[in-house]
């Protein structure tokens, strides 16, 4: 068994030198833009390894800042033989301050950023702003590097604990989280998860997830590297252009394991015509995960029905749950067996109960995210006692497992408090606290919301308060801390309502100025569409008696229609006599 990734690169690439490991597919999805062996993929790794060791990079922060591509993959191998911690984020934006790229740099105290040729000439066309916010810092770009005089580096010397790179996780203005992930955490990971997945000697991957995050770097590149497998990878804006790429390129490839969000198989039922479906082959594809965002009964029923003519078997779509805390995932769902749904009744998950529906029309279906995965221990606990719950009662999901990251970078107090829960009756381990609600049913973890307020739209994860901030500072007429963030179910998927009061000296004609700011504002910094944006009176957002905003009340009340509202906009169309028009003041403890 390998020891590192890197040693599993190593291996692939002395044993079988011409075993093609990355194919990258251009613009329209089917020119191959970029093809690396085995072989190939490590002497490039090594260059930019030697490049970091000259810069003295062993044991430092690297951000890996690329549009998708190769070269991402390359960097951050090149990372990893210098023994240097990679930092994947998303590329900073040219034109304007890129808030959450600055956190994570501050935060990570990286002295050195990787990037390609694009998107440095671009920053230093912003020549002020170049210097003032990035003057400390090393920008090297790998696409033009002089590797003239470099010697290839050497395979590093790293053991279990030593840390391979921070995952970021938090939002754009709250101070942001870096998973501590350690080689060690990424090989028990990928041997147990490459298990369950059933990689063999024949896998094909395809992908579109983009590598900064933890299911597309993770379960899509060092998974392949790992099982010696080739990975075909494609930009997210050529999926998101045309989805059914996606699904052709598995076509093309044989691909037999893929994996995205739930959005993204919703996104290919409703892109689908007639035409695509007569000329596509989906008879290779074994496994499809999906995770990252809430899992769907009616997206997996209608994939499943829209896609069965092409060959797609019944139990391809596999259900799973995970995040960057436990590296990647926690559990899934059997590729042999296909997903498992139930039937509860929604008053009673309200109750935190769960049993049989009393009455049809109050049905709801959920979708299991499968067994943990093996050595993975799942326990349900009431997040306010600690106490493991009972059985048909949800609760809080702890995890305890061998892959579960060591704490975030920087943190401790947050890492004590979220990493090393403890539970009476199993002395000397530890759990990890998802935050997320659900319980076991015949083994198999069901979510069935989340105990924290994160929002998670389209497999990307947003803080409310962050959105409130921005809400809050995008027109004079918005009153401070008095903003609600949150998600509803709308048209099968996640979406973003925003509810929010203005100022007493308000005038009525300005309300449509101050709704189209917000959006604005919250499609620039968040890159977010909100399905919904509700003006309300002063004091009707719900708050507790010491003023925090209470957003599940909130939530409801705008689900009800019993917000006092002077203006709304929903889906982008103004709304009269939308809600209550009597204003009122909740309080609660």
């Amino acid at each position: 068994m390998f020891s590192t990734v890197v040693d599993a690169l190593e291996h692939w690439s002395n044993t079988h030198a011409d075993l093609m490991a990355l194919t990258y597919l251009g613009e329209d999805g089917e020119t191959e833009e970029a093809r690396l062996t085995f072989t190939e993929l490590v002497q490039r790794a090594r260059l930019i390894g030697a490049a970091l060791l000259e810069r003295g990079a062993t044991g430092q922060r690297v951000l890996l800042a690329y549009p998708s591509g190769s070269e991402y993959v390359t960097a951050f191998f090149g990372c990893l033989y210098a023994n240097a911690i990679a930092v994947p984020v998303t590329s900073p934006k040219i034109t304007r301050p890129d808030r959450r790229f600055e956190a994570i740099l501050e935060d990570s105290e990286a002295k050195i950023v990787l990037t390609s040729s694009s998107i440095l000439h671009a920053l230093q066309a912003q020549e002020n702003r170049f210097t003032q916010q990035f003057g400390d810092v090393q920008w090297l770009d790998t696409h033009d590097l002089d590797t003239s005089n470099l010697e290839p580096c050497p395979v590093p010397n790293v053991n279990p604990d030593t840390v391979a790179f921070l995952q970021y996780t938090s939002g754009s203005t709250s101070k942001p989280k870096g998973v501590i992930v350690t080689h060690g955490h990424i090989m028990r990971h990928l041997v147990i998860a490459s298990e369950a997945i059933g990689v063999c000697e024949t896998t094909t991957f395809v992908s579109w997830l983009p590598l900064f995050h933890d299911m597309g770097l993770i379960g899509n590149v060092f998974s392949p590297v790992l099982n010696g497998r080739h990975v075909v990878l494609m930009s997210p804006l050529t999926f998101i252009k045309r989805p059914l790429r996606w699904l052709k390129a598995i076509d093309r490839y044989k691909a037999d394991i893929t994996a995205g969000p739930n959005f993204a198989y919703d996104l290919c039922v409703r892109k689908a015509k007639p035409e695509d479906l007569q000329s596509l082959d989906l008879s290779s594809l074994r496994v499809a995960v999906t995770g990252a965002e809430p899992v769907r009964y009616d997206t997996v029923r209608r994939f499943d029905e829209t896609f069965a003519p092409c060959g797609l078997k019944a139990t391809t779509l596999c259900p799973s749950y995970g995040m960057a805390e436990a590296t990647l995932m926690i559990s899934g769902s059997s590729y042999e067996e296909g997903y498992t749904s139930l039937q509860v009744d929604k008053r009673a998950l309200l109750e935190n109960r769960v049993q049989p529906a009393a009455a049809p029309d109050q049905e709801l279906v959920l979708i299991g995210c499968g067994r943990p995965l093996n050595a993975v221990t799942v326990r349900i606990v009431n997040p306010q006692t600690r106490v493991p719950c009972p059985p048909n009662e949800v609760g809080e999901i702890w995890v305890s497992g061998p892959q579960v990251a060591g704490g975030y970078w920087n943190n401790p107090l947050v890492t004590e408090e979220t990493f090393q829960a403890t539970l009476p009756d199993e002395p000397g381990k530890v759990f990890l606290r998802t935050g997320d609600l659900g319980f076991l049913h015949e083994g198999e973890v069901f979510i069935t919301g989340r105990h924290k307020d994160l929002i998670i739209i389209r497999g990307q994860n947003h803080y409310p308060q962050d959105i409130e901030w921005t809400v809050e500072n995008a027109h004079p007429f918005v009153s401070t801390d008095n903003t609600a963030a949150f998600s509803i179910e709308a048209d099968g998927e996640e979406k973003l309502v925003i509810v929010t009061e203005v100022e007493r000296q308000y005038r009525k004609h300005d309300l449509a100025e101050v709704v189209t700011a917000i959006q604005a504002a919250v499609s620039e910094r968040h890159e977010l569409q909100a399905h919904a944006v509700i003006i309300c009176s002063p004091g009707a957002v719900p708050k507790t008696t010491s003023g925090k905003i209470q957003r599940k009340a909130c939530q409801q009340k705008f689900v009800d229609m019993r917000l006092s509202t002077l203006h709304a906009v929903i889906k982008n169309r103004h709304v009269p006599n939308w809600g209550l028009v009597e204003s009122g003041n909740d309080t609660a403890n």
